[in-house]
C-alpha cells in the first residue's frame, strides 16, 4: 500500500475532498469540506491541511483561486483504503487475463481494458492514458449507487 497521509484528520480530509471530487467534479474548497466537516473544523484548519496534503503530492490545484484536485496518489490511497485486503476472484483474473493477452497495441489495450471493467463492474468502463517518460494507466468505473475510481501504474 502506498505511503499515506500521516495522521486521522489529514486522512479524513483527504478521503472527503476525493469523494467530493468524484461526486461534483469540480475542484473542492476549504469551505465546501468546513460545512461538512462531522469535527466542525474550520475552512482555515482545513486549508492548512490541504496546504500539508498538496505538499506530500496528494492533491493537485488547476490553477490560484480554484480549490484541489485529487492527484494520482489520492486515488491510490483512497482505493487502498476502500479495498484493503479484497482480491479478485479466479473468474475475473481469468477473464482479466483472457481479454488482455496478446496486446501489444496501446490503443487496443486501452479498448479492452474497458471493456473488461465494464464486464467486471457490471457498469460503465473507462480508460485514460497520458504520454510521458511513464505512460499511466487510469481506470475508473461508476455504479448508480456509488462511485469508485481505481489507478493504477
Amino acid at each position: 500500500m502506498p505511503p499515506g497521509p500521516a495522521g486521522e484528520r489529514e486522512r479524513e480530509i483527504l478521503t472527503a475532498i476525493v469523494e467530493t471530487f468524484i461526486a461534483t467534479g469540480e475542484p473542492v474548497g476549504s469551505r465546501t469540506l468546513a460545512r461538512t466537516s462531522r469535527e466542525g473544523l474550520s475552512a482555515a484548519t482545513i486549508r492548512n491541511v490541504m496546504a500539508d496534503l498538496a505538499d506530500a503530492g496528494f492533491l493537485d490545484q488547476p490553477h490560484t483561486s480554484a480549490g484541489r484536485i485529487p492527484s494520482t496518489e489520492a486515488y491510490r490511497y483512497y482505493v487502498e483504503q476502500l479495498s484493503g485486503e479484497t482480491r479478485l476472484s479466479h473468474e475475473n483474473e481469468s477473464i482479466i487475463q483472457d481479454t488482455l493477452s496478446g496486446v501489444t497495441d496501446v490503443q487496443e489495450f486501452m479498448e479492452r481494458t474497458s471493456h473488461v471493467l465494464s464486464l467486471i463492474s457490471r457498469s460503465v468502463g473507462v480508460t485514460v492514458a497520458s504520454s510521458g517518460p511513464e505512460t499511466r494507466k487510469c481506470w475508473a468505473w461508476s455504479s448508480l449507487a456509488r462511485a469508485w475510481c481505481a489507478t493504477a501504474c
